[in-house]
C-alpha cells in the first residue's frame, strides 16, 4: 500500500541533523556515527517525517549488523547524472540530484540477500528481533518520491544505501515543527518509567 506523503521542499541536511542525536541513542555506544554532509547539497520534494523514518530504519538495521560494533557513515552531496550513466542503472533518469548515503561496516549481504531485501516481510533476523517491513518501507518511500536506490554489500564487508532524490531548486519550505503548537491540557495522570544508563538523561 502506498504511503501517505506530506511532500514539501526540503533541506537533506537540516532532516539529517534534526535526527542526528536520537540516531546516536539508537545506535548505542560500541558504533560509532560520522555524519558528512555537504553544505551545498540542494534541497528536495519529501515527506519531512517519512524521510527521517528512511534514515532511522536504516541506522536500526545497521546496529544489528554490528553486534559487537563498528562505524556508521550517513553523507549527503550533489550529484549530476548523465544519460549514459543512466542506461547502467535500471530505474534511474538523467537528472540533476541530492544523494543520500547510509553505510556500516557490519557483517554484510550475499547477492542472493540483497535481491530480496525489499520485499515485504522478508528478514534475515531471528523471530521476534524483526517484521521484514523496515526496508520495504523506506523502498516504498523513496520510489514515491521520485527517487532511485543503490545497494552495495559484500559478506564481511559492511553495507552501503546510497539514495538518490530528484534536485529541485526552490528554497526549502518551514517544517510544522517550527510553528508555536498551541498549550496542551489534559486530565490524565499516570506514572513513566525511564530506564537509561545515563545520569543527565
Amino acid at each position: 500500500r502506498k504511503q501517505m506523503l506530506q511532500p514539501k521542499v526540503l533541506d537533506v541536511n537540516h532532516v539529517v541533523r534534526d535526527g542526528e542525536q536520537i540516531l546516536r541513542r539508537i545506535i548505542g555506544e560500541t558504533i560509532t556515527m560520522s555524519v558528512v554532509l555537504q553544505p551545498a547539497a540542494g534541497q528536495v520534494r519529501a515527506d519531512q517525517g517519512q524521510l527521517a523514518q528512511v534514515i532511522m530504519n536504516l541506522a536500526v538495521n545497521a546496529r544489528d549488523a554490528m553486534p559487537q560494533g563498528g562505524q556508521l557513515y550517513i553523507e549527503t552531496h550533489n550529484r549530476d547524472v548523465t544519460a549514459a550513466d543512466a542506461k547502467h542503472h535500471r530505474g534511474l533518469r538523467e537528472g540533476k540530484y541530492v544523494v543520500l548515503q547510509v553505510r556500516d561496516t557490519g557483517t554484510g549481504m550475499d547477492e542472493r540477500t540483497i535481491s530480496r531485501i525489499f520485499e515485504p516481510f522478508f528478514t534475515t533476523k531471528p523471530p521476534g528481533q524483526g517484521t521484514g517491513l523496515g526496508l520495504s518501507t523506506a523502498y516504498g518511500i523513496i520510489k514515491q518520491s521520485g527517487g532511485y536506490i543503490a545497494v552495495e554489500s559484500s559478506p564481511g564487508a559492511g553495507t552501503s544505501f546510497t539514495f538518490l532524490l530528484p534536485r529541485v531548486f526552490h528554497a526549502a519550505e518551514p517544517s510544522a515543527a517550527a510553528a508555536t503548537p498551541e498549550p496542551a491540557t489534559s486530565t490524565s495522570r499516570g506514572t513513566v518509567m525511564l530506564v537509561e544508563d545515563e545520569a543527565a538523561v
